[in-house]
């Protein structure tokens, strides 16, 4: 997934805008009712826990393959049966080196370049792919036999559609999604809402916020009213003296584990499980140093003058290093607004409550820090008290743009989501104005217009267990259900291809 293909995009550099994407996404759909002889699609799923998979097909899917992921027991194995394959230990690549890929190099090559840059963030980002990396040669290697392992994989179940359990965010997941395209899988991916118990289903998630190849469902009214408080992943957040405490204990941990803990029953477990753990030292150290540059530079008290507001995202995490494209690169977002925004607009910065020493380095302090009248706001002042102040709101993928929206103000979006396409969202690959955004008029009979638009694709169901908590009297296996009807709508609507 990359946002960058044809055209020219502000930044000089080809871009592809949300409309010709839109057309590109639409151009594929697949009637089930006017092809009657792919009545029953073979699945493949990759991610969902073993019940969701029994469930769905006992609800007459047709599941060949499974990826499968347990919460509980992560090294849950089922050997007498070869179509399972356990997540946990396909993610640490621990298989078989797969045999070499019949595909050229130069369709290697093609689907390198929609997705290897994604594939390096992923890989960076979990402790059990970065202990594999040693030099940048690494990730080619990684993802060469990520590639061959998706082939061979894909070839030997022969699955009619790969359906994720959520935006693939791990390397092998990435390659593997890439290579289902490639070989003319039909895919179909599950994005978790941030409505209670309600989730999106797309055939490519880069479709996230325009739903081109969504199936809609029955009307599901989404709230517009102003909020009022922070989202719910956002409360209990530690800062100050209690943040520090928790930096302290972290870097004791990492040591005596560093030290101490070379533990596992075999030579290759204890070499691995003593990287994890010096590694997890050394970031409880950089860490520790973030919070000092971050209480240097997050000093500002917010403008008096109108400004445009920047929240900074957590990273590395799958919204941004995915969903974000390029601007993953969060200092590229900011220079990209800075010309956007007329010079005499500040623009108001504000860290992230969550973020660690990752991705926080002196030179990404350095680079954002010579931009002209960019204020960076101490974490005192609350985030919303910004956005409503705000003359706009600029982010990659935020709650903040939903937030700005229902607020009545416009909202600058660099990545894909789900609110992208709602009245007053700017999206920076449409090459949008000053001008444009400075005169919008919020309409709220027009926003919600839109809204029951947009809530027809949020269909029942969770597919984040972490948002299970949202829904009173939770049942895994009822939401299993709801997951297997959405599937079988998407199916009929734009299921598999010839």
């Amino acid at each position: 997934m990359n946002a960058a293909r044809g055209g020219k995009g502000q930044d000089g550099q080809a871009g592809q805008t949300w409309a010709s994407k839109e057309h590109e996404l639409a151009s594929h759909p697949f009637d089930i009712h006017r092809h009657p002889e792919m009545k029953s699609s073979k699945i493949a799923l990759v991610g969902f826990d073993r019940l969701t998979a029994e469930t769905m097909q006992d609800e007459g899917l047709d599941i060949v393959a499974h990826i499968y992921a347990n919460r509980d027991n992560k090294q849950a194995d089922y050997p007498d049966r070869p179509e399972l394959l356990n997540f946990h230990e396909w993610k640490r690549y621990h298989f078989t080196a797969p045999p070499l890929s019949s595909r050229s190099q130069e369709q290697l090559d093609g689907i390198g370049a929609s997705v290897f840059a994604e594939f390096v963030r992923c890989t960076d980002r979990w402790d059990w792919s970065r202990e594999k990396v040693f030099d940048w040669s690494d990730y080619q290697h990684l993802f060469r036999l990520a590639l061959d392992h998706a082939e061979n994989w894909l070839s030997t179940h022969d699955p009619d559609i790969v359906v994720y359990s959520n935006v693939p965010h791990q390397g092998m997941a990435l390659a593997q999604y890439a290579m289902a395209q490639a070989m003319g899988k039909q895919t179909a991916v599950f994005v978790q809402s941030p409505f209670a118990g309600r989730s999106w289903l797309l055939n490519r998630f880069d479709d996230f916020g325009r739903f081109a190849t969504s199936a809609p469902g029955e009307e599901f009214a989404i709230d517009i009213s102003e909020p009022e408080t922070p989202p719910f992943y956002m409360k209990n957040t530690p800062t100050g003296l209690k943040r520090r405490a928790k930096v302290f204990g972290h870097q004791l941990r990492g040591r005596l584990l560093a030290t101490f803990g070379p533990f596992g029953w075999t030579a290759q477990s204890r070499h691995e499980n003593r990287q994890r753990n010096i590694g997890r030292w050394q970031r409880a150290i950089e860490n520790g140093k973030y919070l000092q540059r971050q209480a240097r530079f997050f000093r500002d008290k917010p403008p008096r003058q109108p400004f445009v507001y920047f929240p900074l995202h957590l990273q590395p995490e799958m919204t941004t290093d995915v969903l974000g494209g390029k601007f993953a690169d969060q200092a590229l977002a900011l220079e990209q607004l800075r010309k956007l925004v007329p010079e005499n607009i500040s623009i108001c910065v504000k860290e992230n409550p969550k973020q660690t020493g990752r991705m926080r380095s002196e030179a990404f302090f350095q680079r954002i820090g010579r931009l002209s009248n960019t204020v960076f706001v101490s974490h005192e002042t609350p985030s919303l008290e910004l956005v409503r102040t705000s003359i706009a709101t600029a982010t990659i993928t935020g709650t903040v743009g939903w937030e700005a929206l229902r607020l009545g103000k416009p909202a600058i979006a660099f990545g894909h989501c789900f609110w992208n396409s709602l009245p007053g969202s700017f999206h920076y690959t449409d090459n949008p104005d000053w001008a444009s955004i400075g005169k919008f008029s919020f309409d709220r009979k027009k926003l919600e217009a839109a809204t029951r638009e947009l809530g027809k694709h949020a269909h029942h169901g969770i597919c984040d267990p972490v948002y299970a908590e949202m829904v009173e009297h939770f049942d895994p296996r009822e939401n299993a259900v709801r997951l297997a009807s959405t599937l079988k709508r998407q199916l009929s609507e734009h299921g598999t291809r010839n």
